[in-house]
């Protein structure tokens, strides 16, 4: 049967297969491949076959591992996937709880939402309070100047506040 044992041996000695630069073989994918042969068309043909033989285990050594990349990525999907399906359960379950208040609830987190009616409504109390509470101010100091002319008319008072309310 071809090849025999004696075959491959010369075929050993006709094969010389070595790296760029002295690098180690297999930490380099290239290679440099000679034959030797007593013809010159057996050491191309022998060299030919090598190169078809090398090229076809090559694609299939590529295939393996990009099949084992794509694998590893599919699980690695798959678990991203199984996660991110637990924690929006998760989720869901924490907006059933808080019912109505959730926009409320996602309008306190967004700062930019204008859709959050009770930030807005809080907005506008406060704003009314400052209004009020400088009014108020206001009125007591009016009120101590009206005492103080009411209890000393001959003292002349200036224009204030009061007085300007009342034309």
């Amino acid at each position: 049967p071809w090849p025999s044992t004696k075959d491959v041996e010369q075929a050993a000695m006709q094969v010389d297969v070595r790296t760029p630069r002295g690098a180690e073989l297999g930490t380099t994918e290239v290679i440099y491949l000679d034959t030797k042969h007593g013809s010159r068309k057996r050491a191309y043909d022998l060299n030919v076959a090598l190169c078809d033989a090398l090229e076809e285990r090559l694609q299939q050594v590529r295939q393996s591992r990009a099949d084992a990349v794509l694998e590893e990525l599919t699980t690695a999907r798959d678990v991203a996937k199984k996660e991110l399906d637990a924690v929006t359960e998760k989720l869901q379950a924490i907006e059933r709880k808080a019912g109505e208040d959730l926009s409320d609830l996602r309008g306190m987190t967004d700062s930019n939402s204008s859709a959050n009616s009770s930030r807005n409504q809080l907005d506008n109390v406060k704003a009314e309070l400052r209004q009020v509470e400088t009014q108020l101010r206001q009125m007591t100091l009016d009120l101590e100047l009206a005492e103080k002319a009411f209890a000393s008319p001959e003292e002349l008072l200036g224009p204030n506040s009061l007085v300007s309310s009342q034309s």
